[in-house]
């Protein structure tokens, strides 16, 4: 009692000293105590077992661009978006900003900034074999853009559009502030039916963001809605087809997830606190419930298998068929994780404290983690990839490219990157 400090505890002041001094520096992943350096990949704690790089292809970080901090929030506000990726270019929209940033995809040079009235925070969805563009904005419009930023048209909604809009079979869906659905007309943009739920529905404490529709094969749309509520609707005029209440309470009620197609016309959705359920598409009948899982994003399906992020800090694999849990995958410290994404034959997610996982679809084992020498705030978007690389947009307003070993860069000319007028402003559309 009393004696000298120990070494032990000498390190640990000697940390806490420099995380008062520096705040969340990238020094601090080198010389805190609990963590050890591995390699060009990041940091690796100890007792967690060394993953076989040559199984887990593990990712170093390419290149990684800011975005614009040009809106101000009261508190971090999370980066929804999802880059899409195309052939040689990565497009991002940003909470921070109005716009569409236009990325190459080998190097990070700035190519383009497309004007939009307001911030892009949702996905982006581009229409085959046109190549053109549809979302929304937080100023409240919905775009119909050419892949050279050229506006076909643009819809005024009643208030901001932060959710991701869908196209199919002639129509455009999105969700408005109010909750209701949607839906235009492909080519003119105009209106051509809105669907509200009826006059009980009470949503009480609803989550930010909604479910995105989907088209079904038997001529329907179907979408969750803040009550614990699925809906079937006809796409022609959006009548009721049928109605099913799978998630009761008070709150945290909400159907966010987007409906995933399995065979046989059924529909895999989960309220936020749970159920996840499979739901038969014509008739709205129940096939099967996980009570205790709930998940908002996208769920992914591989091989009869659904894989999905809950809302409690992890990542689970359900039997298509039924329902029973294949595997379960807990993230460290309960930490809530993005919805995954298929890459090489394995899941990648990232979390709220920037980390990326790359787990095995078959056993739910880990296969790698990240630890970089730069701090990623988090991830809140799903991460985007195609067969070499893989793209995130951090909570700290960063745009991320990661890379595999075994990358091989194809020669590319030379591109513009100005960044001096990066964040000049762009006109409005």
């Amino acid at each position: 009692m009393g004696g000298a400090p120990t070494m032990a505890a000498s390190v640990h002041l000697l940390a806490l000293l420099l995380l008062v001094s520096h705040g969340d520096q990238p020094s601090l992943l080198r010389v805190t105590p609990d963590r050890v350096p591995d390699g060009p990949f990041g940091i690796t704690e100890p007792g967690r077992a060394p993953i076989p790089k040559k199984n887990a292809h593990p990712l170093h970080i390419l290149w990684q661009r800011p975005l614009p901090p040009e809106s101000v929030h009261a508190w971090r506000q999370p980066e929804r978006a999802t880059p899409l990726i195309r052939q040689d270019d990565v497009i991002v929209g940003t909470s921070r900003a109005s716009g569409l940033f236009v990325f190459e995809r080998q190097t990070g040079a700035l190519l383009k900034r497309i004007p939009t009235a307001g911030p892009v925070e949702a996905p982006i969805q581009q229409l085959d074999p046109s190549g053109d563009l549809i979302f929304g904005d937080t100023a409240g419009f919905v775009y119909r853009m050419t892949p050279s930023g050229t506006v076909r048209w643009k819809h005024e909604s009643i208030g901001p559009v932060v959710d991701a809009c869908t196209a199919g079979h002639g129509k455009v869906l999105y969700r408005a502030v109010d909750g209701s659905l949607v839906a235009l007309d492909l080519e003119t943009g105009e209106t051509l039916w809105t669907y509200r739920r009826g006059p009980r529905y009470r949503p009480g404490l609803a989550i930010f963001g909604a479910s995105v529709p989907v088209f079904t094969p038997n001529g329907a749309i179907v979408a969750g809605f803040s009550d614990g509520t699925v809906v079937a609707l006809r796409q022609e005029d959006g009548a009721l087809k049928w109605d099913r209440r799978i998630s009761a309470g008070e709150r945290w009620t909400d159907v966010d997830t987007q409906p995933v197609l399995l065979q046989d016309n059924r529909i895999v959705v989960a309220a936020y606190l749970g159920p996840t359920a499979c739901i038969q598409a014509d008739t709205g009948e129940e096939l099967w419930r996980v009570d205790s899982v709930g998940a908002e994003g996208r769920p992914l399906v591989k091989n009869n298998t659904i894989y999905l992020s809950t809302t409690n800090g992890a990542v689970l694999a359900l039997a298509a068929a039924n329902g029973h849990r294949v595997w379960r995958f807990e993230l460290p410290d309960g930490r809530i994780a993005t919805s995954p994404t298929w890459w090489r034959r394995h899941l990648l997610v990232g979390d709220v404290r920037g980390q990326i996982h790359i787990i095995d679809p078959v056993t739910g084992e880990e296969r790698w983690y990240s630890r970089f020498d730069t701090v990623i705030t988090g991830f809140s978007g799903a991460l985007a990839a195609d067969e070499s690389l893989v793209f995130g947009v951090s909570d700290g307003g960063w745009v991320y490219a990661f890379a595999p070993d075994d990358f091989i860069p194809t020669p590319t000319p030379s591109r513009r990157d100005d960044w001096q007028s990066l964040w000049a402003g762009p006109d409005q559309p």
